[in-house]
């Protein structure tokens, strides 16, 4: 299915192409489209060759505290991680820095940027973790796959300490 999704955004890449240009952020955001989807078919290289082309053209239209760059950052830190490369940490920070910036409009990419670094590790950075929680119960996001993923590791972590949750 992937490969599928792969051709339908290959396919909007080549519309918004079109219509725009290579250095439009419309174009841009298909290109971290093809690099989710590359990521996901074990094809970590060219996951990371897209993210680094997202990077620069958004880059060039937006201020570093938008979104749509930090969502560039993690997509090209995730591609990084799952090739076993240690520069994916400073890509982490840095989209997590941008969210952070981007006040109310980066909370739920933060959230999910705070959880996936908090997995980097053989053993989940707790903090890191717990601060995704608080975030997706404020954001009333809690149905989300990864706020639901962050509810396991913590309720986990309860059984296993002997603490009581919060």
């Amino acid at each position: 299915r992937y490969a599928d999704a792969g051709r339908c955004h290959q396919m909007a890449l080549d519309i918004r192409e079109d219509l725009h240009t290579r250095a439009h952020p419309a174009y841009a955001q298909s290109l971290l489209h093809l690099s989710r989807t590359s990521r996901l078919q074990g094809r970590h290289k060219q996951a990371a060759q897209y993210a680094e082309e997202a990077i620069r053209i958004f880059s060039r239209y937006y201020s570093p505290t938008h979104t749509e760059t930090g969502q560039a950052y993690l997509a090209l830190g995730l591609a990084w991680h799952e090739q076993g490369d240690e520069a994916a940490l400073p890509l982490f920070e840095k989209a997590i820095a941008t969210f952070r910036k981007a006040g109310e409009a980066g909370a739920l990419p933060l959230a999910k940027a705070l959880y996936q670094k908090a997995q980097l590790s053989a053993s989940p950075d707790l903090a890191l973790v717990e601060e995704a929680g608080e975030l997706f119960a404020t954001l009333n996001a809690t149905s989300l796959p990864d706020a639901q993923a962050v509810s396991l590791l913590l309720a986990e972590h309860c059984l296993n300490s002997g603490e009581p949750g919060k």
